[in-house]
């Protein structure tokens, strides 16, 4: 019987030349790296098809955010020092959406964007804009200067609780992905009041409805999919 050693000893000389040999042992560690990192990154994908809304019964609806307009501090602390009445000022009032009305010192002033020819001190000014937030503040305006406001208007919120036949689906919002229904309901807080498209799918079927959230209620709504 022949000897098998000088043939492994061939064999084990051989990979040891070739793992020596530059850029033969890096494909190894880059496919075992990448390896581990889809291991890792696969229970991170896992964990964001699960249905968290069903435990914690809370969760945020993510619309488009809109970017930030930035106020002028001196118009809204009483810390910055009281204007004095008997002066005249003026207050440069811009609105995010644009077109609300405005009041002023309990008297209405026009629609945004407005610059009102105001008396100095310190008085009430409110913002009303259908399908939006009454806003409300305390304002100065300084003898001799003009005071401008940026206002964000904020939308009004309630909240979605979505059941569906069969009992697990995935849920969509005007077209964005929610969460899904893991035979209970699902509970999406934070959601803009007004009318939306919803939509869910799920074991070959589909199904979308009208809704309409209401302010700080709750809408309960309930999907057959077909």
């Amino acid at each position: 019987m022949k000897s098998t050693r000088p043939t492994v000893a061939i064999v084990a000389t051989l990979a040891f030349c070739l793992a020596a040999v530059p850029g033969f042992a890096a494909p190894k560690k880059a496919a075992k790296k990448a390896a581990q990192e889809t291991a890792q990154a696969a229970p991170v994908e896992e964990a964001q098809n699960q249905n968290p809304d069903t435990a914690s019964a809370s969760a945020a609806y993510k619309g488009e955010a809109m970017a930030p307009i930035n106020m002028d501090d001196t118009a809204f602390e009483p810390s910055k020092g009281k204007p004095e009445r008997g002066g005249k000022g003026q207050l440069i009032i811009n609105t995010r959406p644009s077109g609300a009305e405005i009041f002023y010192a309990d008297e209405y002033r026009g629609k945004s964007p407005l610059t009102i020819e105001a008396n100095s001190g310190r008085d009430d000014l409110s913002i009303d804009l259908e399908g939006w937030n009454l806003y409300k503040s305390r304002v100065n305006v300084w003898n001799g200067q003009a005071t401008t406001l940026n206002i964000e208007l904020r939308v009004p919120l309630g909240n979605l609780q979505v059941t569906t036949n069969p009992g697990k689906a995935s849920i969509s919002l005007d077209g964005r992905p929610i969460g899904s229904t893991q035979g209970a309901a699902l509970n999406v807080a934070k959601v803009p009041a007004g009318k939306h498209n919803l939509c869910g799918s799920g074991n070959g079927k589909s199904g979308c409805q009208a809704i309409e959230v209401p302010r700080e209620e709750t809408l309960k709504v309930h999907l057959n999919l077909r």
